[in-house]
Order: structure tokens, then sequence, then C-alpha cells
């Protein structure tokens, strides 16, 4: 959040809160939707399917009807080929999120939730069994058993 802050300040919209850009942004994304319908019309192609892809892409999905060709509209009725694709590319993220929520998650937060029990384990374990420290007195003058088989 304060880097997203730091580069409006860089911009010069260091007293512009985050909510005020995101409206701005929704509605310069409407107005492209808007536009592209009137141009999809003009072209042959579904107004309200160009409106929603351009309001999810935004000028981009406007810049893409403009450079495409106007589909006949005679006998032989090509395809909007282009929208489908955009279709595609916008539902595939989400497909891959719906996914990971539904397999990935659970295990997660299971292995999660295995790995805190042997921890809580481990640390009931260290309680009970203190290990013999380095400050007990008794150890202090009793010789290393390795010092023998290793005196360097």
């Amino acid at each position: 959040m304060e880097i997203i802050k730091g580069i409006l300040a860089l911009l010069g919209f260091g007293s512009v809160s985050l909510v005020f850009l995101w409206i701005l942004y929704s509605a310069f994304n409407l107005l492209w939707a808007i536009l592209s319908a009137v141009l999809a019309t003009r072209r042959g192609r579904n107004a309200w399917n160009w409106f929603f892809l351009s309001c999810f892409y935004g000028i981009l999905g406007f810049l893409l009807l403009v450079c495409s060709r106007t589909i006949n509209q005679g006998e032989y009725k090509e395809s909007d080929t282009m929208s489908k694709v955009l279709w595609t590319i916008f539902f595939i993220p989400i497909i891959i999120v719906i996914m990971y929520s539904i397999i990935v998650l659970p295990k997660k937060r299971e292995d999660e939730e295995l790995t805190r029990k042997v921890l809580e384990d481990m640390r009931r374990n260290e309680q009970i069994y203190q290990p013999n420290s380095d400050n007990d007195p008794y150890r202090k003058n009793m010789p290393n058993v390795n010092e023998d088989e290793y005196p360097w």
C-alpha cells in the first residue's frame, strides 16, 4: 500500500485517494466500452460482446476493435473470432484461480495444520525433556568424550 502511495506521490497525485483513482479508471473503461459498442455495430460485430470486452480490457479492447476489419453482413457471414479469443484470454485466469482455490488451498491448509501440530508437539517435548545445557555446573568439570578421539 505504501509503495502505491509513493508512486502516486511521484506522479503528483499525493493527496488523491485510491478510491478516486479507481472510480476514474472505471469511468474511462466505461467510456471505451461505449465507444467500442458503437464501433462494433458499425463493423457488423456484436455490440454487447465488445462492450463487456472493452470494460474488462479498457483501451486495449477498443484498439483491437479499431484495428479489426468489418465483418461481411451478406449471405456469407463471418464469425467474430477475435472476440472469442479475447473471452478465452479473459476466462483462463479466472478458471485457474477457481481451480487453485478448489484443489490447492484445502491441501495447503491441511499441510499447515499438520505442521502446526508437529511444532506444538516438538515444543511440548522440549519442555518435558530439557536437554543438558553447558551452564550446568556438573558438566563443566567433565571431560569431553570426543576430545580423546579427535585431538585437534
